[in-house]
């Protein structure tokens, strides 16, 4: 299969932690990646030690007339058989958790646009251009918090010690709930939607988290210690290979035991 006929697989937030390392699993299935993110020459940091015909698509996808370039774009070059949804934020203050009573609302709107609306609005833009065999997929990525919340004000005593605050967790719950509903909303196009909830994770958005916050956290972990990215793409390279094939609707936890049965 030459470059130009390899299916393509579109990576949200691929300069990123999690996302690079989706991005070089993809890649290396021979897929042409479509990588997006908001700055430009991040995407070309990932793409540069790869071979092959690859995308790089800068912009924000809250930018619904971004989003449907990306839409139209993408349909012209060729076939789209993936889609995973990596790109998400969760804001941190100064002393890691952001409290209850810090949330503005223009940063719980961007949350939700970000984590929320916007993978929404960049699947109902892609679907109608991945074939309907049941060869496509979409993999979402969640987060634990979505069961777990992030509720407990920040050094609390008491588990879960998640970093996150609560507009994170709503946030990816919300999302959670969409995919159970696009499972469904797109099985009669054999279009398969399932997620991945990572646990804490040593990635940039961990990275400034204080130490002793960090430490209650991996305290919290049966597996003792915090996933790596690599973890997370191994577990989106399975949902969107073919032995996933009989697979919608569903999350794969990847958190070291850390979510309670």
């Amino acid at each position: 299969m030459d470059a130009g006929s390899a299916p393509i697989a579109v990576v949200t937030g691929g300069a990123g932690s999690i996302g690079r390392s989706v991005v070089a699993r993809l890649a290396a299935r021979g897929y042409r990646v479509a990588v997006i993110d908001i700055d430009a020459d991040r995407i070309a940091s990932v793409l540069a030690p790869l071979e092959g015909d690859h995308l790089a698509l800068a912009g924000d996808l809250t930018d619904g007339r971004f989003t449907e370039r990306v839409g139209a774009e993408l349909a012209a070059r060729g076939l789209i058989t993936a889609l995973v949804n990596v790109a998400g934020i969760s804001p941190k203050g100064a002393q890691g958790k952001i409290q209850f009573d810090e949330i503005t609302w223009d940063e719980f709107r961007r949350v939700l646009e970000v984590n929320t609306l916007a993978p929404f609005f960049l699947i109902q833009q892609l679907a109608p251009h991945m074939p309907g065999d049941g060869s496509a997929a979409i993999v979402n990525i969640l987060s634990i918090a979505a069961r777990m919340s992030t509720g407990g004000p920040r050094g609390a005593s008491y588990p879960p010690h998640i970093a996150s605050a609560l507009h994170y967790g709503a946030s990816k719950a919300a999302l959670h709930n969409l995919q159970t509903g696009l499972a469904r909303e797109l099985a009669p196009r054999r279009i398969r939607v399932n997620g991945v909830a990572p646990g804490f994770i040593a990635s940039e958005m961990t990275v400034n988290i204080p130490g002793a916050e960090r430490e209650l956290v991996v305290n919290d972990i049966p597996w003792g210690r915090p996933g790596t990215p690599d973890e997370i793409a191994a577990a989106v390279e399975f949902l969107v290979s073919p032995d996933a094939s009989y697979l919608t609707g569903a999350v794969i936890d990847v958190n070291g035991g850390w979510l309670p049965a």
